[in-house]
């Protein structure tokens, strides 16, 4: 985190990488780092091949680091291991690391394993703001927002048994133009309600069944109403069923359907 590398402060001559291992990992922890460290540093990474060591593909930060950065790089080639090279690999910074650093940002444009939450994200973006150009910013913000989407993405498909059917629900969402109301408050519910504010989606309201608990969705502004009072005509609606249970959604559908709601995905 951004405080700690501020509390040590500059002039370090010698880094390891050594954490995650997974997108985003040890290339946010670098960009925190490279701002403190001497022209001349040398940055040690761990495990630059272990995605195809063991079984986890995901498993490829350092690797991808270290082609990203500019700058006098190293591996250890060693009869030793079957495959000739070693598991650790390292670089020394150069002047070209900084003139080139837009490349590591660039490198965050993959699919990451694991997401930051949005505290630790606000913190990266504070830090990075001092001492990084617009270029780089705006390829981390980039970033940021495909990997949020494809977060909020991958909970929405637990909602259909056909990864398919989510293809058609997007496209239909995408082009609405009348009212989009999502119908429940659960996880799913949440999930469809993240996603619609990351991808700039409409969303007018939460609605459940009557008699449930009317409560809100941490962090959303949208109101919350019973089936029975959701005060927009059933011809204007669009409405998004986030259950998981198929058995669940059948009944939901079917209770829309004869209330005179024909747009149900």
């Amino acid at each position: 985190m951004p405080k700690f590398i501020e509390e040590i402060g500059g002039d370090i001559d010698f880094l390891v990488l050594d954490t995650a291992h997974s997108l985003p990992g040890e290339v946010l922890d670098f960009l925190l780092a490279l701002p403190y460290l001497k022209k001349d540093a040398a940055v040690v990474l761990h495990d630059v091949t272990l995605s195809l060591i063991v079984d986890s593909p995901g498993s490829f930060a350092t690797n991808v680091l270290l082609e990203a950065v500019s700058g006098d790089k190293y591996l250890l080639f060693s009869d030793d291991y079957p495959e000739g090279v070693d598991n650790i690999g390292g670089f020394v910074i150069t002047k070209e690391t900084s003139e080139n650093i837009a490349n590591v940002f660039f490198s965050l444009l993959k699919r990451w394993s694991y997401m930051p939450n949005e505290e630790q994200l606000k913190s990266y973006k504070r830090f990075y703001e001092k001492y990084y150009d617009d270029e780089c910013l705006r390829l981390f913000s980039a970033a940021v927002s495909f990997n949020r989407k494809a977060e909020y993405r991958g909970k929405l498909k637990d909602c259909y048994e056909d990864p398919g059917e989510l293809e058609i629900v997007l496209r239909h969402w995408a082009a609405a133009k009348d009212r989009v109301v999502i119908y429940g408050i659960g996880k799913y519910g949440e999930a469809f309600v993240r996603y619609a504010k990351v991808a700039n989606l409409k969303a007018d309201a939460l609605v459940v069944t009557d008699g449930q608990n009317l409560r809100t969705i941490s962090g959303s502004d949208l109101p919350v109403y019973e089936l029975s009072k959701l005060p927009y005509l059933p011809e204007e609606c669009m409405v998004i069923i986030a259950v998981q249970s198929q058995c669940t959604r059948k009944i939901i559908e079917k209770e829309l359907r004869f209330r005179g709601y024909s747009m149900v995905l």
